[in-house]
């Protein structure tokens, strides 16, 4: 939230790659979205959820291992807000987060999850590397 993709694929090198390879990047918050009805109670009835995650052939979510205050561990579960329109992100934390998180998981379900694990710990004169 409150960041650019476009200029994240700039900055990180991730625009000369694709191009290298020949890869699409898609920044999904320029994305069109459709609203998609969800099939379980909670705080929202439908979820905007950006068309080329829907019309993909095989959907990948690689979240990095961490905590949230309101939630204690989403692992991979909340990651997938990144396929939602801007609004509806900033909507799920007005909301009761836990089962806005199990209604946008009951909508789309990730062909492969990949957590990293890593975490970087930065100690004076030294990196260490936990895993």
């Amino acid at each position: 939230m409150g960041y650019s993709a476009t200029k994240a694929f700039e900055y990180c090198g991730y625009r000369d790659m694709a191009s290298r390879y020949g890869l699409n990047l898609v920044d999904l918050e320029r994305d069109e979205f459709v609203k998609k009805p969800v099939r379980m109670e909670g705080p929202f009835k439908s979820l905007d959820i950006a068309r080329t995650v829907l019309e993909c052939d095989f959907f990948i979510n690689v979240p990095l291992m961490k905590a949230h205050n309101e939630t204690l561990i989403t692992c991979s579960l909340k990651n997938l807000k990144g396929i939602l329109s801007r609004s509806m992100k900033t909507a799920f934390h007005g909301v009761n987060l836990h089962k806005a998180i199990a209604q946008l998981n009951s909508v789309l379900i990730p062909h492969l999850i990949i957590v990293d694990g890593l975490q970087e710990i930065y100690i004076p004169r030294a990196v260490m590397i936990l895993w």
